[in-house]
């Protein structure tokens, strides 16, 4: 379907006009939220025959607009607009291309993070994409020359509609399958949760009688090398003993007992307990709490568990040293997410989707189930994990809770 613009001049309209139909036609045959905005900004430079193009995209659970991709531009990871900053409210009155330029006294009420779009990455206009009356991202372009500014940013607002319902159906079918995944993986966590618990039952009792045989005989053995042997079978039945208590605790844990806590405290709690350990290995440590501290409706014990955990696991990623980064952040009052990056190893991509499966595990000697652990705890307080990782240069686990008041009090 061609998108109107209009009587077309025969030789300097047909080059707009094609190149607005490659990017119609690329919206429509692609699926990834990723390469649709690589696609998009890659003809939006070639179009407009600027030399920078970006996109800020609106997250849901925070509100904001954050970095995605930019071309002709250094990437800024992190960055980030708020709905009330000076631009955005701009952007979601007017529903208009915002030309920096044309508008002065936009200009000087800038945050200092839009000051820093316009005069550090030099980006000087901004178009609203909308899906459903509602903001969802801000095409950002470098300055076009007065003359061939309005034209050509007149054909490309016929175009923001299409952008907007593509980004919005790329980010439901990305949604979509996230939401499968977690059913599979929950469908997976549940059946091996019974096989497991039915097995350490049926291994507890016999370990019991060998450990209290082997107790016994140790008392009575006199000769070294006897005493050692015995010694080693002792600690490796502790082990499988633990072991057990672990698969009880993946398959069938406790009930949370919730009550009112501040996450800042029992962070600084499990961080306490993990300091030393940081400290002898040469990690860095950086925490970003807010003030004052959210408030969760959750159970204290197992949430220490949780990120004591994950704690524990950044560290073992980092054994000859490196920095590891806490950080805490309220979104639109509903939830909090807890972000730990750490500068260690990584993780294969190969198996990112296998991380919080119980018994997969890629460290020597471990169990797999902590991870299965934290993700049955996080869902257990009708919360999330997430783990984002690239090998060789380090891992983000977030876990997203409800903060106090949203969750079943």
């Amino acid at each position: 379907m061609d998108i109107g613009l209009g009587k077309a001049t025969p030789a300097d309209a047909l080059l707009p006009r094609q190149l607005l139909k490659e990017i119609q036609q690329g919206l429509a045959s692609i699926e990834d939220l990723d390469q649709i905005v690589l696609n998009l900004l890659g003809k939006v430079k070639e179009l407009l025959g600027v030399s920078k193009a970006g996109l800020l995209l609106l997250e849901e659970e925070s509100g904001r607009f954050l970095w995605n991709h930019a071309l002709g531009s250094p990437s800024q990871p992190g960055f980030f607009l708020t709905r009330e900053t000076a631009l955005i409210r701009w952007l979601r009155v007017n529903e208009s291309p915002l030309v920096v330029e044309e508008t002065p006294g936009l200009a000087l009420s800038l945050h200092p993070q839009e000051l820093s779009l316009v005069e550090e990455r030099g980006f000087g206009i901004f178009l609203p994409i909308t899906a459903m009356n509602r903001l969802i991202a801000v095409l950002m372009i470098s300055e076009i020359g007065a003359k061939k500014r309005n034209e050509l940013l007149n054909n490309l607002s016929l175009l923001t509609p299409h952008i907007g319902i593509a980004l919005e159906n790329a980010f439901l079918l990305r949604e979509q399958r996230d939401r499968f995944k977690r059913m599979s993986r929950a469908d997976r966590l549940a059946t091996v949760g019974e096989l497991a618990a039915g097995a350490a039952h049926e291994i507890r009792n016999p370990l019991t009688a060998i450990k209290s045989t082997l107790q016994y005989v140790l008392s009575r053995t006199e000769g070294t090398a006897e005493k050692r042997l015995l010694m080693n079978a002792l600690e490796e039945s502790e082990r499988i003993a633990k072991l057990l208590s672990d698969l009880l605790a993946f398959a069938r844990p406790s009930t949370p007992q919730p009550e009112t806590l501040l996450l800042n405290t029992l962070l600084d709690s499990c961080l306490d307990m993990v300091r030393f350990t940081a400290q002898r290995q040469r990690v860095e440590i950086t925490c970003r709490f807010p003030s004052p501290s959210p408030a969760l409706w959750a159970d204290p014990s197992l949430i220490k568990q949780l990120f004591l955990n994950l704690l524990l696991n950044a560290l073992q990623a980092m054994p000859t040293g490196g920095k590891m980064t806490l950080s805490v952040e309220a979104l639109e009052g509903k939830s909090v997410r807890v972000t730990l990056e750490d500068t260690g190893e990584g993780i294969p991509e190969e198996s990112l989707e296998r991380v919080f499966d119980p018994f997969f595990t890629l460290k020597k000697g471990g169990t797999g189930l902590g991870l299965s652990i934290c993700y049955t705890i996080a869902r257990k307080h009708e919360g999330n994990i997430e783990i984002r990782s690239q090998q060789g240069k380090g891992t983000s686990v977030i876990v997203t809770l409800p903060l106090k008041g949203t969750g079943k009090e």
